[in-house]
């Protein structure tokens, strides 16, 4: 009988315990499915944000499409002031260009919670929705891009050096005038780079940050005031006195005009028809007066031009420098004398010279009146105080015997000269330095030869009308 009770209590028993353990077993079953379904979603879970864009409850494809915002809030506290004395050159993180690990926080914001068991998981996750979480992105700025800044900038400081220097003005009372020359200066690029980028790289301080520019001094390696007065001295100076017409000296004056000021800097060369231009047109200024073609005078727009050239040649030969190219006239001219000429012709004959001093030289050339002068100023070299020219006729030709052709449209007997007959010569010329008034060297120029002309005369041979003969009485 006891037995029977007993085996019914152990019945009941176990039953209770079947029981409670079926409904705790139902119960964790219920709350890990629960926490499962809760936990296994394809999105972000609540209070994840990147760089305080919200992206809870989106897929990962809809996040990607915030990348841009999370990106720029990356930046958006990035504030860089330049300076330089008065300037400030104001940079925000849109200046630049940068590089995000955007694809690696999202994947890390995307793995909170989902790590670990199922308990641990849903403790994260739950703690997310009462203490949110902000994740950090880390931008890395393109040094290419900090470096258009820095270039950019620099172009607005940057600064040549500026020589002491001479402004040649010939017209006016004070010819030259010595300018005072200054210091240059240029960005440090590679030190400003190295400061924005230790700036950037702690972009979340909300206060701009000031950098002072790093500036090098350049400094100008010139002569001094004193060096360049020494190099604006008078050289050599020369002048010719025209007996040409109105015309002639017109284009004379022009000539001159178009010299003046001319600055030749060491080892340049100066071409006299390059400077005049085209002297042949009209449009140019240029009038009809006497030139020499051929051995004869003729009326040519420019003519009178070889006066100018003439005398900037007297000047140039008095001043030491090189003579380049050379022509005589085809006869002797009256205003030099004799191999100290120098005739042009536009496109054909050329006057020139180089400047073989180690300083510039200046030009100051002017007529006045009937009077071409033309001024040499520049460093005058200590070897010479002066130089003076010589020339001498060397031979004298006399011209072929006078041509005479027969014009049966003149009358008989009547002479009319075709072209004068001119004698030839041939001339040497010298050039002499001077110092302390004691002659230091010698040396000669180039020769010029000036060809004899024949002579050629019209004869007339047509007869005069025979007179009728009157009729007999």
């Amino acid at each position: 009988m006891n037995i029977d009770i007993n085996k019914k209590k152990i019945i009941i028993i176990s039953s209770i315990i079947l029981g409670i353990l079926l409904i705790l077993g139902l119960t964790y079953w219920i709350i890990t499915y629960n926490m499962s379904k809760f936990l296994n979603i394809d999105e972000y879970y609540k209070g994840m944000s990147v760089e305080n864009v919200d992206i809870s409850g989106l897929t990962k494809e809809q996040a990607n499409e915030k990348k841009s915002e999370m990106e720029q809030n990356a930046i958006s506290n990035i504030k860089i002031d330049l300076k330089y004395e008065d300037k400030t050159f104001y940079l925000s993180g849109k200046d630049f260009k940068f590089n995000y690990d955007t694809d690696e926080i999202l994947k890390k914001a995307y793995n909170v919670g989902r790590n670990g068991n199922l308990f641990s998981r849903y403790k994260t996750v739950k703690n997310l929705e009462k203490n949110k979480k902000n994740f950090d992105l880390t931008a890395t700025a393109d040094e290419k891009s900090i470096q258009e800044q820095i270039d950019a900038i620099s172009k607005e400081i940057n600064q040549d050096p500026v020589k002491n220097s001479v402004k040649f003005t010939p017209n006016e009372q004070e010819m030259f005038t010595y300018v005072e020359g200054h210091d240059g200066r240029k960005v440090n690029s590679e030190e400003l780079l190295k400061q924005i980028k230790e700036n950037l790289s702690n972009e979340k301080n909300e206060e701009a940050k000031v950098i002072n520019i790093p500036v090098t001094v350049v400094p100008h390696e010139s002569k001094s005031i004193e060096e360049l007065k020494q190099e604006t001295s008078l050289i050599a100076k020369f002048s010719t006195v025209s007996s040409n017409n109105a015309n002639g000296n017109s284009n004379m004056a022009l000539a001159m005009r178009k010299i003046n000021g001319t600055v030749l800097q060491p080892n340049e060369t100066f071409s006299y028809n390059n400077t005049l231009g085209d002297t042949t047109s009209p449009a140019g200024g240029w009038l009809p007066a006497g030139a020499i073609e051929n051995g004869k005078l003729i009326q040519s727009y420019g003519g009178g031009i070889c006066q100018g050239s003439t005398t900037l040649y007297g000047a140039v030969l008095r001043a030491g420098l090189e003579i380049t190219e050379r022509n005589e006239h085809g006869f002797p001219i009256g205003y030099v004398d004799i191999g100290q000429d120098a005739a042009v012709s536009s496109g054909w004959l050329d006057f020139q010279f180089t400047n073989n001093y180690d300083t510039p030289i200046y030009i100051k050339s002017y007529m006045y009146g009937v009077t071409l002068t033309v001024e040499i100023y520049g460093k005058k070299p200590a070897e010479w105080d002066e130089i003076t020219v010589s020339s001498q006729t060397t031979q004298v030709i006399s011209p072929p015997a006078e041509k005479v052709i027969e014009d049966n449209t003149l009358p008989k007997g009547e002479r009319v000269v075709e072209k004068e007959a001119r004698t030839g010569y041939r001339a040497t010329a010298q050039r002499h330095y001077y110092k302390n008034g004691a002659l230091i060297k010698s040396e000669d120029l180039q020769s010029s030869y000036y060809a004899p002309v024949q002579g050629i005369v019209k004869v007339g041979t047509k007869e005069p009308p025979k007179t009728p003969t009157p009729p007999a009485q």
